[in-house]
């Protein structure tokens, strides 16, 4: 029953299993608009989730990225009339790769979330993915949700942007975006090994969902959070190979769980 105990108490302090992250589907690339003005796309919240990724696609170039997700007090008006922002959730400048940007943002259902975003050619021109629309019916988590053309006539490598307008003819930006269930993206297990007392079984973990213990008649087992120690005791976490071996004490620069 021990064993039991901290395997549940290892898989609740390391890790929210369950969760994924997940792609709001997008329209089709459909041409590169390259330009100091900035596109996106805007929509209301059909449930609470967390931004917990965004990415601009590599069709218009691999140039660093720039994002900008904000949140407005109200629904985003027809161009030429517009709407500045009620805060700024989050500004990301000069980002290199093509990976995803990890982040952890929070959106209740009925918010009206604006992303802007483009990858960087020369000083403050962006090139961005156009789709050949100015909306688009996707879902969020498979919640249903639309999302519309989102305008800022200025480069948001320059500065935030504030006056923004919707249009429904045009293209809109596409800007990936990345959504977990609330409390954010899952939190990855850090290595962890078990060594018996009184064997020499050792229990490893495999993978953030399974945990394999084959300790036959040990009294107490050891588990050791390996890269989690004196001098690393907040990570990262490196794996790395162990002997195995009965260990019936605890190293200095180790951090233990006594079972």
């Amino acid at each position: 029953m021990k064993k039991l105990y901290i395997i549940l108490l290892i898989m609740l302090t390391y890790s929210r299993l369950g969760f994924a992250q997940t792609l709001m589907p997008l329209p089709a690339h459909s041409s590169v608009f390259t330009s100091t003005l900035t596109r996106g796309f805007w929509f209301v919240a059909p449930v609470d989730f967390t931004i917990s990724g965004l990415r601009v696609p590599t069709d218009p170039g691999s140039g660093d990225q720039y994002i900008q997700v904000m949140r407005f007090a109200s629904t985003v008006p027809a161009f030429p009339t517009v709407i500045q922002p009620q805060t700024t959730l989050g500004y990301f400048t000069a980002i290199a790769g093509t990976g995803i940007i990890t982040t952890n943002i929070s959106v209740s259902a009925g918010d009206v979330i604006g992303i802007l975003g483009g990858r960087l050619t020369t000083g403050t021109t962006l090139a961005q993915s156009y789709a050949a629309t100015g909306t688009f019916a996707t879902d969020i988590l498979g919640n249903p949700v639309t999302i519309t053309r989102l305008i800022h006539q200025a480069s948001i490598v320059a500065g935030q942007a504030g006056d923004v307008s919707s249009e429904t003819g045009g293209s809109l930006g596409r800007i990936e975006m990345y959504a977990s269930p609330p409390g954010g993206p899952p939190s990855a297990i850090p290595p962890i090994a078990s060594y018996a007392n009184t064997d020499q079984d050792t229990v490893w973990i495999g993978s953030p969902s399974t945990i394999v213990n084959t300790s036959n008649g040990a009294a107490k087992s050891y588990w050791d959070i390996l890269g989690f120690n004196a001098t690393n005791k907040f990570g990262t976490y490196n794996a790395w190979p162990e002997t195995r071996q009965q260990k019936n004490n605890q190293g200095i620069n180790d951090d233990f769980i006594d079972t």
